[in-house]
């Protein structure tokens, strides 16, 4: 294995809920999304950025198997770059991640 892609196979060891969530909201996260801070604790994720549609992010992260529904902590804000918003997911955890 390559170094990058042995590194990540250890963090995935170590870490995998980290691991899931951040593959999951990879997938999630539209394109004009930016996360500006990112926090992962047990089984929640607190996120704040910018976005060019806060209630269209909300749909998508509903959309995850991943995730229970989002919950926005702050006002979405719109400034001349997008809208900022901060909110907090709960990561479901697979029957095979629980062994």
């Amino acid at each position: 294995l390559g170094g990058e892609t042995q590194a990540l196979a250890t963090l995935a060891r170590r870490t995998p809920l980290a691991v899931l969530t951040l593959e999951a909201l990879s997938e999630a996260l539209p394109d004009d999304t930016r996360l500006t801070d990112l926090t992962i604790a047990r089984e929640r994720a607190s996120l704040q950025g910018i976005t060019r549609d806060a209630a269209g992010l909300s749909r998508r992260l509903e959309g995850s198997k991943v995730f229970a529904p989002p919950v926005f902590t702050a006002a979405s804000v719109t400034e001349a770059d997008g809208t900022r918003f901060g909110l907090d997911l709960e990561i479901r955890r697979t029957a095979e991640e629980r062994r």
